[in-house]
């Protein structure tokens, strides 16, 4: 039957969904190779090679400064022109080096798009170019949150999706790809698409919704070229001259770039994985007995047990518990309903999860973070009680079904709520946690040397950077590393002090430690402001506490676009918040006057200022009283402890009473230490 071949299917997609995910392509060394070696073959003849991201649909950086360039061999000359119509908007020439590399420089004050450009060599070797715009161009790089796509947040944003078709803003999207035997010469992936209903949904939200507010603000084509990827730690964006001195990472590098080591770590990763996969199935009695076909198989009350969920496993007396549990909630449907299409929507699932309504699945996903929201087909839902079963595998301990997330079933003409009593029963219990796998992605150097590097050349506006969250084990080398990256970045493009734009981690709480590194985190993205030309906007407002990837990416791309309109463009806007100036005691009292307050100083939730700590020489914080004065806040401590230092805001996921000034946005967490 259908029914049962969609199931195996699915079954053995779930079985290997997560290896997909953590072992990524083995062809990719071979793409590496064959595009070296169809470099070298180009440039043995009197071809003309361009970088990919030369390609239609292109955006150029409107600029006294364009940088076009290419590789052609036994050539003497070649020129770039810039075609608006049968006019010259732009022209310049070059002549090869000894290794057939040219560049060009060209004028291109006037912003706008339809343009053709044409490249030729004096050997009557022709490129062109088609539907060129002339623009604002910026370069957007980081983990999960900048790669994060529009799929998975369009259900907060549905009015801005319809209406997403622009074709003068346009996005270049590279593929993920490593390579640690130094930076590529050009990109392996990646081709510009305006935005338009047929390629919004894959495009990074915050890119997509960066460039929305760049199009309003300036009026003229913009091009945003995305270079990031979920989970990576700054180092995989740096190159190797930034790790001199550091013993520890230049042997990582090595060992990578080292022949077949990636491909034999790969395979016993993938040996380990597969066979912890495998006992979680063959083990399983849900499986076996076929427990997803619920009352079909005549299982009603046999050893299910009550449990209110969402809600942690850990909570519900089930502390530490590895391998595979199912999960049920039945629930009652009207006659009108019966047979008529529905969605699900579980919130976030730790691990992985299969599940069924009526003994049907309805949809599986391998890890943690995608919202589960799943399509129920017609033919499906039946009058009188239903029931939703889920095969829920928990790699690590820390199982859950997320709370404080939407937990339904609806259509456009009612909600089930399934929040509360459900049943469990264990279909296995595994004694080891799940192999973590070595994203060779994650490696340093592999990212910068295989996606960053190509881009080099091009000319932008700009970066935006959002990252920092795989960094929050070491939180005490990020400000160097940030501050080493933003260096080296405008070194590279060779364009001065480029703006440089960094997202601060919003509030997040759900799986960190109460003293984990976040706190110390946004201290040091703030702290990168001490270079010139580079700001760091604000989002503790902006996140959720049990959800690693907010879905408000609009709000956090309009406060860059803020910083941008005043960094690069020079206009007199609010991008920032209260900046903390002067910290000094005052008494047993500590002051502390603030900059950028705009009309005044306000929290955020019309509540007095809180989350406010001082410390005074043992070094250890307690709480301290705050009161808002006119552009500072008055600092007083009800036992007279000698306030020594002050810090704000210094928790994984602060909310209350947080300062802004009268535009909303909200001051930084800072730590600083008292004048006397």
């Amino acid at each position: 039957m259908i029914k049962m071949k969609y199931r195996k299917e699915s079954s053995l997609a779930v079985e290997y969904g997560n290896l997909e995910l953590r072992y990524r392509r083995r062809t990719e060394m071979d793409k590496e190779r064959e595009l070296r070696g169809s470099r070298d073959a180009a440039l043995d003849g009197d071809g003309l090679r361009l970088p990919r991201i030369f390609a239609e649909g292109m955006v150029l950086q409107r600029s006294r400064r364009t940088r076009i360039w290419g590789w052609s061999h036994k050539v003497k000359s070649v020129e770039v022109t810039l075609y608006d119509g049968s006019r010259i908007s732009a022209r310049a020439e070059a002549k090869p080096d000894e290794s057939g590399y040219w560049e060009v420089l060209l004028e291109l004050r006037e912003a706008g798009s339809g343009y053709l450009l044409e490249i030729r060599t004096d050997s009557g070797d022709v490129r062109k170019i088609e539907n060129v715009a002339v623009g604002e161009v910026w370069l957007c790089s980081g983990q999960s949150n900048m790669e994060l796509p529009i799929r998975r947040i369009q259900d907060r944003f549905p009015e801005e999706v319809r209406n997403c078709a622009d074709e003068q803003l346009r996005i270049f999207k590279i593929a993920e790809h490593y390579t640690f035997e130094g930076p590529l010469e050009d990109l392996l992936s990646g081709e510009w698409k305006e935005s338009a209903e047929e390629n919004v949904l894959d495009f990074s939200g915050l890119t997509w919704f960066y460039g929305r507010f760049l199009r309003e603000a300036e009026n003229v084509p913009v091009g945003l070229i995305n270079v990031s990827l979920g989970g990576t730690p700054i180092e995989a964006w740096m190159g190797k001259e930034l790790f001199e001195g550091e013993a520890d990472l230049q042997e990582t590098i090595r060992l990578y770039a080292s022949e077949g080591f990636i491909e034999q770590k790969q395979r016993q990763d993938e040996e380990a994985g597969r066979a912890w996969m495998r006992r979680s199935r063959e083990t399983d009695r849900g499986l076996l007995e076929k427990w997803y076909l619920g009352e079909a198989r005549g299982e009603e009350g046999r050893e299910w047990r009550k449990i209110t969920l969402p809600g942690s496993l850990s909570e519900r007396g089930l502390q530490d518990f590895k391998g595979v549990i199912w999960l049920k909630r039945r629930f009652h449907l009207p006659e009108e309903i019966a047979g008529k299409a529905a969605r699900l929507w579980l919130g976030t699932l730790t691990d992985s999860d299969e599940t069924y309504i009526n003994g049907t699945m309805v949809g599986w996903t391998g890890y943690q973070y995608p919202p589960r929201k799943y399509e129920v087909p017609e033919g499906i839902l039946r009058s009188g009680e239903n029931e939703v079963i889920i095969r829920l595998t928990c790699n690590d301990g820390r199982g859950r079904m997320t709370p404080d997330k939407l937990c339904g079933l609806f259509n456009e003409r009612l909600w089930v709520e399934l929040g509360g009593e459900w049943e469990y029963r264990i279909g296995t219990v595994l004694e080891e946690t799940a192999p973590s796998a070595d994203f060779v992605s994650w490696k340093p150097t592999g990212l910068y040397n295989g996606m960053l590097a190509p881009c080099r050349r091009y000319t932008v506006k700009g970066f935006v950077w959002y990252q920092g969250e795989s960094n929050d084990k070491t939180p005490e080398t990020y400000e160097k590393r940030l501050k080493a990256l933003i260096w080296d970045w405008r070194r590279q493009w060779g364009q001065g002090e480029t703006p440089f734009l960094v997202a601060q981690l919003p509030g997040f709480a759900i799986d960190l430690p109460v003293d984990s590194g976040w706190p110390a985190l946004r201290e040091a993205q703030r702290r990168a402001m001490e270079l010139p030309n580079t700001a760091t906007t604000v989002n503790l407002d902006l996140g959720e506490w049990n959800d690693l990837h907010p879905l408000n990416k609009k709000d956090v791309a309009y406060r860059l676009s803020l910083a941008a309109r005043a960094l690069a463009y020079g206009e007199d806007v609010v991008w920032q918040g209260p900046v903390a100036e002067v910290c000094r005691a005052e008494g047993e009292k500590v002051r502390i006057t603030f900059s950028e307050t705009g009309t005044e100083l306000l929290t955020a939730d019309g509540r007095p200022p809180e989350e406010f700590e001082a410390a005074g020489e043992d070094g250890i914080y307690f709480p301290v009283e705050a009161a808002i004065e006119g552009n500072s806040i008055l600092l007083a401590d009800r036992f007279s402890r000698k306030m020594k230092k002050i810090r704000y805001a210094w928790r994984n996921c602060p909310e209350k009473g947080l300062l802004c000034n009268g535009a909303g946005l909200l001051a930084s967490p800072f730590e600083t230490e008292v004048e006397a």
